[in-house]
């Protein structure tokens, strides 16, 4: 080599590197790539390389079928996760489905009870789970059993031998066989043994219904202060047979004689009485009068004076005495007679049946009872009829049945058949109820109260007249008129000029002014005023009770915001009155003339020629949208969604500013109604509404044949009549209808759907509603209708809660 720095250094350099070169080693003269090294470091070393490559391959194919079978496993692991998840929803869906189709089998077979055992289909709705998703059919079908009659249920004795109500309705007393004495708690619905006695005891209120008077069969009378339960026992010389109660007296006979004995006396004071057999005692309401039913004759003795005033032929059918104590019906000889007792001297009206009925000669009458003015009774020949003096004898069309027995509620007359059946009557209307027992003995009520009991074997039921019966106001049909509802109360134009406010709740009325008869536009939910318009003017007045009329001028239109504001509606702007400063001011100007306004909650919506516009009153933010064509109706949401119509169409300006078609029907649409949590009805004519929510199809609002009345708008209740006249509600959500009663063609509908009003036989009629807006409340009024259960065993009989 030319560099002397490559060449080796001497003779052994060379021969060191000529042995490393026939011995296979690495010679410095060479340079090697990383390959040639690899591969003469295999030459070298092949057993262990050989060794090495082998265990990696096994340790290769032993990994690569482990991770296989775990990755393999793994995936098997999540298929079978994946068909358990999808077993498990398909079982939990099964199930589901099972559930709800047994839930409604249990509601269909609920529904099918209700018109013969509206108890036991009650009882049916207790089976149903408290998370059941047909809660709100099953509050339809609850709805229409109450309105039949449902009774709460407590213990009595035995057989009930005195019963006696309250005049409030809160409380009654019952004893009988067992001589228990006990007191019920008709609101807190409980009972608790007050006295016990020996055998069938008799017992009756006195006073202000601050004394018990209680007779066993022991020789002695009982008073016993209900405020302390205090007893102060009278003896006597024989068992009292006969008891009832006139003021702070008790009248008693003791199968001798009848005796007085008033509160604070220890001997009674005999009245003398020609009597044979004496069937009963009842005293006048107001404590003057006491009626001995008794052979030979039938006798009204005067109190105060022990004078007899009236002498009758004695006739099994109990008397009856109206709520004020000055008419008193009895039986006669030619049917009834009823006497007025107002005057100097007792004045006697005989009242026969209206020919060719029953001929007056043949008309036994079986029981009476008043209700208000009105005089109810049956006869015999299962017919029955109301007497008043305004409109004489009238039949009525109770069901056919032998009354036994009869008392007075506040607005109704309650009649005891034996066959089981209990049948309430009044100007409202008539209710037939089927009791959950096939006998029935007696009934009590008191005439201030509408709540009314009912002995059975070993128990009473309870029920209340005002679930079953409107509340009737009396006018003058011919010159009433009534135009709706604000909240709960009931406007009402009598006379044509004298409006009054009625609270439908308590059927107190308050004066609005006199005003010639005009038209009611609005009216806020606390029914503080109403606005309306006179005839013949086109500018509105607010009506308040105690004030003047107010005219609202310049107004075109107005309707109620608040209980204190009011939104008028001027040529060219819309203004908010302040009624309590009397303050103006604008929200909304606009060169266009405007042609409607509405409102509903804080919300008020106005539309002129191409726009409308819409205001939140309690942040004052307002909002408009071009809109050209005049809405044929209109009516907003709680939340501001204002539904429109327009022809067949049927739009939704949304609150949040969007505005689209929502659906298309195939007849103008005459009326819109935005009903909360239910969606839009979209009335056409009277018999044909459609209901529209969004993302879903439309649907018939109403079954067919029947005459839409009127619309709640916060709560899905419809009003509705059939061809003859019946009044009937419909439950949107539930689609389930029951009847109400009778009705006229003008019937109106309070907003929150809880009363009803229209016109039945001369008076005007207002329905109570309760319909429970979640599934909470709706439990709760089912576990309030009635302590009555099904048994679980499959045979569906009643299951009565223990004595």
């Amino acid at each position: 080599a030319y560099d002397t720095s490559a060449r080796y250094l001497d003779a052994g350099a060379l021969a060191a590197e000529l042995r490393r070169f026939l011995t296979g080693q690495l010679v410095a003269s060479h340079e090697y790539s990383a390959v040639a090294r690899a591969i003469r470091f295999i030459k070298r070393h092949r057993a262990a390389v050989a060794v090495t490559v082998i265990a990696a391959a096994v340790l290769g194919v032993v990994a690569y079928v482990s991770v296989t079978r775990i990755v393999r496993e793994r995936n098997d692991a999540d298929e079978a996760r994946e068909q358990a998840l999808v077993e498990k929803q398909a079982a939990e869906h099964a199930r589901a489905n099972e559930a709800k189709r047994a839930d409604e089998a249990l509601l269909s077979q609920a529904a099918a009870l209700i018109a013969t055992d509206p108890t036991k289909a009650v009882g049916l709705l207790h089976e149903l789970p408290a998370t059941a998703a047909s809660w709100q059919k099953a509050r339809g079908v609850l709805a229409d059993a109450r309105a039949r009659g449902v009774p709460w249920v407590f213990p009595a004795s035995g057989f009930t031998s005195g019963l006696a109500v309250t005049r409030d309705g809160s409380v009654a007393f019952s004893a009988g066989s067992d001589g228990i004495v006990r007191r019920h708690d008709l609101g807190g619905r409980t009972t608790k043994q007050l006295h016990r006695t020996t055998g069938n005891t008799l017992l009756a209120l006195a006073g202000d219904d601050e004394l018990l008077a209680i007779a066993g069969t022991t020789p002695a009378l009982f008073w016993i202060f209900l405020e302390t339960g205090a007893v102060d026992a009278i003896p006597l010389a024989r068992p009292i047979e006969h008891l009832t109660t006139a003021g702070t007296a008790a009248v008693f006979h003791d199968g001798r004689a009848l005796w007085v004995l008033r509160h604070g006396e220890s001997v009674p004071t005999n009245i003398e009485l020609a009597a044979t057999k004496v069937f009963g005692l009842v005293a006048s309401p107001d404590g003057k009068y006491v009626v001995v039913n008794a052979q030979p004759e039938t006798v009204v003795i005067e109190l105060a004076t022990a004078r007899t005033v009236v002498r009758r032929p004695s006739r099994s059918m109990e008397p009856a005495w109206s709520r004020d104590g000055k008419r008193l019906a009895v039986a006669s000889l030619q049917g009834l007679d009823e006497i007025d007792l107002s005057g100097a001297a007792p004045v006697t009206r005989a009242i026969a049946a209206p020919q060719p009925a029953a001929p007056a000669a043949k008309m036994t009458v079986q029981a009476a009872a008043y209700a208000g003015d009105d005089l109810y009774f049956t006869t015999a020949a299962q017919t029955s009829y109301r007497y008043s003096p305004r409109d004489g004898v009238v039949q009525l069309g109770l069901p056919t049945a032998i009354y036994s027995s009869a008392t007075s509620t506040r607005d109704a007359a309650v009649f005891v058949a034996m066959s089981g059946m209990v049948t309430v009557s009044g100007r409202g209307g008539s209710v037939a109820i089927r009791g959950p027992v096939p006998r029935m003995f007696r009934a009590t009520a008191n005439a201030r109260a509408t709540r009314f009991v009912v002995a059975v074997h070993d128990h009473l039921l309870l029920y209340d007249a005002a679930d079953l019966l409107p509340r009737m106001i009396d006018t003058p049909l011919a010159n009433t008129t009534f135009h709706g509802f604000a909240g709960s109360h009931f406007l009402m134009a009598y006379m044509q000029e004298d409006w009054l406010l009625f609270d439908a709740a308590t059927g107190v009325g308050r004066s609005l002014g006199r005003l010639e008869f005009g038209t009611v536009i609005d009216a806020p939910a606390d029914g503080s005023y109403v606005i309306a318009r006179a005839r013949g003017s086109r500018e509105p007045l607010v009506l308040r009770p105690d004030h003047p009329p107010m005219g609202l001028t310049d107004a075109r239109d107005a309707v109620a915001l608040a209980p204190n504001k009011i939104a008028l509606t001027l040529e060219h702007e819309i203004a908010i009155l302040e009624l309590g400063a009397n303050r103006r001011s604008t929200v909304w100007s606009t060169p266009e003339s405007i042609r409607g306004i509405a409102t509903s909650g804080s919300f008020v919506v106005a539309f002129a020629k191409t726009m409308m516009w819409r205001r939140d009153d309690r942040t004052g933010t307002a909002t408009t949208v071009e809109w050209t064509a005049t809405p044929g109706a209109l009516d907003v949401s709680p939340t501001g969604d204002v539904w429109i119509a327009a022809d067949t169409a049927v739009w939704k300006w949304a609150a949040n500013g969007t505005l689209g078609r929502v659906q298309t029907l195939a007849r103008p649409i005459r009326r819109l109604t935005y009903v909360d949590g239910i969606g839009c009805v979209a009335i056409d004519d009277r018999r044909s509404a459609t209901l529209i929510t969004e993302g879903s199809p439309p649907r018939a609002a109403l079954p067919t044949d029947y005459e839409i009345a009127a619309l709640a708008d916060e709560a899905p209740l419809i009003a509705a009549l059939t061809h003859d006249r019946q009044l009937v509600l419909y439950d949107l959500a539930a689609r389930h209808l029951w009847q109400l009663g009778t009705g006229e063609s003008t019937v109106e509908i309070s907003r929150d759907g809880r009363h009803v009003a229209t016109y039945a036989n001369g008076q005007v009629a207002i329905h109570s509603v309760e319909l429970p807006a979640t599934r909470v409340d709706y439990q709760r009024w089912l576990d309030a209708t009635t302590n009555l259960r099904v048994a679980v065993d499959g045979a569906n009989e009643l299951v009565w809660p223990k004595r």
